[in-house]
């Protein structure tokens, strides 16, 4: 059984914060979603939590960075330089001198509007930062390298515990925004270092041709994919796990703009007498992208498929359940970027415990969302709609 590493009680920070929620709610400030924080599951040798929201991750990854006795790894879309980001460089820089190792990967698309400043400070105390498909890189020009991202969501705090999911680092993300990520203590935490350093080390950017991933042999598997990787990986778990789907699939996805071989292998599940739900977020950050969502809608629901609406604030989540066993969470949108263009990383897990809090998860969610039916789609998704989505499919190998 997998020891616990970290003496951070999760369940006493999880009940300060939603007593702040609770007191937001009875103010009705803004749209929170209601908070929730798993059971720890044993899966395999390690211990893995759920969470949904930003505010009880970032105040535990905070009080683990001031614990930090030997490296922090840092790779985040987004690292914002507002209070939040104001508030771990100063921790980033305090272990520093402590003589803890801290290395940063930095993408300049994500953090573009992060300030030179912000990590001059941070270079000027010889931490490592790394920035990748740099725009002032001619070989990045020459090669159209600029159009890859790295979208990963990684933590790693002395090789014992990590974080991974779909929240970057930013203020935005605490409390008016609903996201899924998970915190692992264990040895599996090795091979996140292992997959942390493939892109910091940059010994994996060029063309992949990968054998495609078709078995789970762990209870838990981290999938990390790269930009130009032929076949994707994920794509290709993603398809097996639909496949072999027998009861029932739901999903979680803000940017749903899958390519035939997805929607077809889920319209065969629907055929198969499976269940699948997928549940949207109303709101988005990103128009372009909702429009291109929406197009998707009258033939998911024609085809069987149940669509449900987040109502309360943007649901940035991207995680699957199949059949009650197999959970899937990660940075990976379903979309042509997550699999053509960008560093992705994904955990896989078979426990069915643990599925079991996905699924305690998602359907709390339900309750908080609007069941979309075909004919009232069919009446409201007017001429304008579908003209924006159907422009908005142009760019689909970008988005």
């Amino acid at each position: 059984m997998a020891k616990r590493i970290s003496n951070i009680d999760i369940k006493s920070i999880w009940e300060r914060l939603n007593a702040k929620w609770l007191e937001h709610k009875k103010k009705e400030v803004i749209e929170i979603p209601t908070s929730f924080v798993s059971e720890t599951i044993i899966v395999g040798t390690n211990r893995v939590t759920l969470f949904n929201r930003g505010q009880e991750v970032y105040e535990i990854m905070k009080e683990l960075f001031r614990n930090a006795e030997t490296e922090i790894l840092i790779d985040s879309f987004i690292f914002a330089g507002d209070e939040l980001g104001q508030e771990i460089q100063e921790i980033l820089l305090k272990k520093e001198e402590e003589g803890v190792d801290i290395s940063i990967i930095v993408d300049p698309v994500g953090n573009f509007f992060t300030t030179p400043s912000y990590w001059h400070r941070l270079k000027q105390r010889q931490m490592q930062i790394k920035e990748i498909f740099h725009f002032k890189n001619p070989w990045n020009i020459l090669t159209m390298d600029l159009i890859f991202r790295d979208h990963r969501k990684l933590v790693i705090i002395d090789e014992r515990i990590a974080f991974l999911g779909g929240l970057n680092i930013s203020k935005k993300y605490e409390n008016n925004w609903r996201d899924t990520h998970i915190m692992i203590e264990g040895p599996s935490v090795g091979e996140l270092r292992i997959l942390f350093d493939e892109v910091f080390r940059g010994k994996r950017i060029r063309p992949l041709h990968s054998k495609p991933a078709r078995k789970l042999k762990k209870p838990l598997s981290f999938i990390n994919t790269f930009p130009r990787e032929k076949p994707n990986r994920l794509h290709q778990m993603l398809l097996h796990l639909v496949e072999m789907a027998k009861s029932e699939i739901l999903m979680n996805q803000i940017y749903f703009v899958p390519d035939k071989k997805i929607l077809h292998s889920l319209y065969d599940a629907v055929g198969r007498g499976v269940r699948v739900q997928l549940l949207l977020s109303r709101k988005s950050d990103l128009n372009v992208v909702q429009s291109a969502v929406k197009y998707y809608i009258s033939d998911l629901l024609a085809h069987g498929v149940e669509v449900y609406w987040y109502e309360p604030c943007v649901n940035h989540s991207k995680t699957w359940v199949i059949d009650g066993r197999y959970s899937v969470v990660g940075s990976a949108n379903i979309d042509g970027r997550s699999f053509t263009k960008n560093y992705e990383i994904t955990a896989i897990m078979t426990q069915r415990e643990f599925a079991q809090e996905m699924i305690r998860m998602y359907e709390l969610d339900l309750k908080q969302s609007t069941k979309q039916e075909l004919a009232d789609w069919q009446k409201n998704y007017r001429i304008w709609g579908k003209l924006c989505g159907r422009a908005a499919l142009v760019l689909r190998p970008f988005l």
